[in-house]
C-alpha cells in the first residue's frame, strides 16, 4: 500500500514555478504536489537546478567540518587531518556529482567554499586569504577536478552496460 503522507508529485518545469490547478489522484486520494523533494539524500527541485542540493550538501559538509574542528586545533599533522578531509568531509560534499556535475564557477561554487575554508584554518591564515595560494601550499586541487574524474568514471561506466539497461534508456532519450 502507498503511503500518501510520504508520496509527492514533483511538477519539473524551468521556472520552478507550483501549478495548483493541476491534481493528482490515486483512486479517490489526492496526492500533494512539492517544489522540492530528498530523494536518495539529494535535494531535487522542481525548476531541475541542482544548486538547492549543492547548497544543502555544502551545509552538510560544514556541520562535519566543525565536528572536526578540535582535531585543527591539536597536534595531527596536517597530512593527517588532510586524510580525515577527504575521507569524512569530501564524500559527503561529492556526493551524487556524477548526476549534477559541474555548473558553478570554482569561485561560487559553495562546496568548493568549504574546501577552501578547511584549508584556511588548517594553515591558519585569514580567511581573505588567496584560495589557489592556501590549496598550493597543502597540495590540493580544486574540487571541480575531483567532480570531473566522476563524472568521466560514471560515462565510462554507463557505456560499458548493456544497452537495455535504464541508465543507458534515460541517455537515449537525453541524446
Amino acid at each position: 500500500q502507498i503511503n500518501l503522507r510520504k508520496t509527492k508529485v514533483l511538477i519539473f518545469n524551468r521556472t520552478g514555478r507550483a501549478f495548483p490547478n493541476i491534481k493528482f489522484l490515486l483512486g479517490s486520494e489526492k496526492i500533494d504536489t512539492a517544489n522540492s523533494y530528498c530523494y536518495l539524500g539529494l535535494l531535487l527541485s522542481s525548476s531541475g537546478s541542482f544548486a538547492p542540493a549543492k547548497k544543502q550538501l555544502a551545509l552538510k559538509a560544514r556541520k562535519a567540518v566543525f565536528s572536526i574542528k578540535s582535531l585543527i586545533r591539536s597536534q595531527i599533522s596536517i597530512r593527517a587531518l588532510l586524510k580525515i578531509f577527504d575521507v569524512c568531509i569530501k564524500s559527503i560534499m561529492l556526493y551524487g556529482c556524477e548526476i549534477w556535475g559541474k555548473g558553478y564557477s570554482n569561485n561560487n561554487c559553495p562546496i568548493e567554499t568549504v574546501h577552501n575554508r578547511f584549508c584556511k584554518n588548517i594553515l591558519g591564515v585569514h580567511r581573505n586569504a588567496n584560495n589557489s595560494a592556501c590549496k598550493a601550499e597543502l597540495g590540493r586541487l580544486s574540487l571541480d577536478t575531483d567532480m570531473s574524474v566522476r563524472l568521466v568514471k560514471y560515462w565510462l561506466r554507463l557505456r560499458q552496460l548493456s544497452t537495455c539497461t535504464h541508465p543507458l534508456q534515460v541517455d537515449a532519450l537525453l541524446s
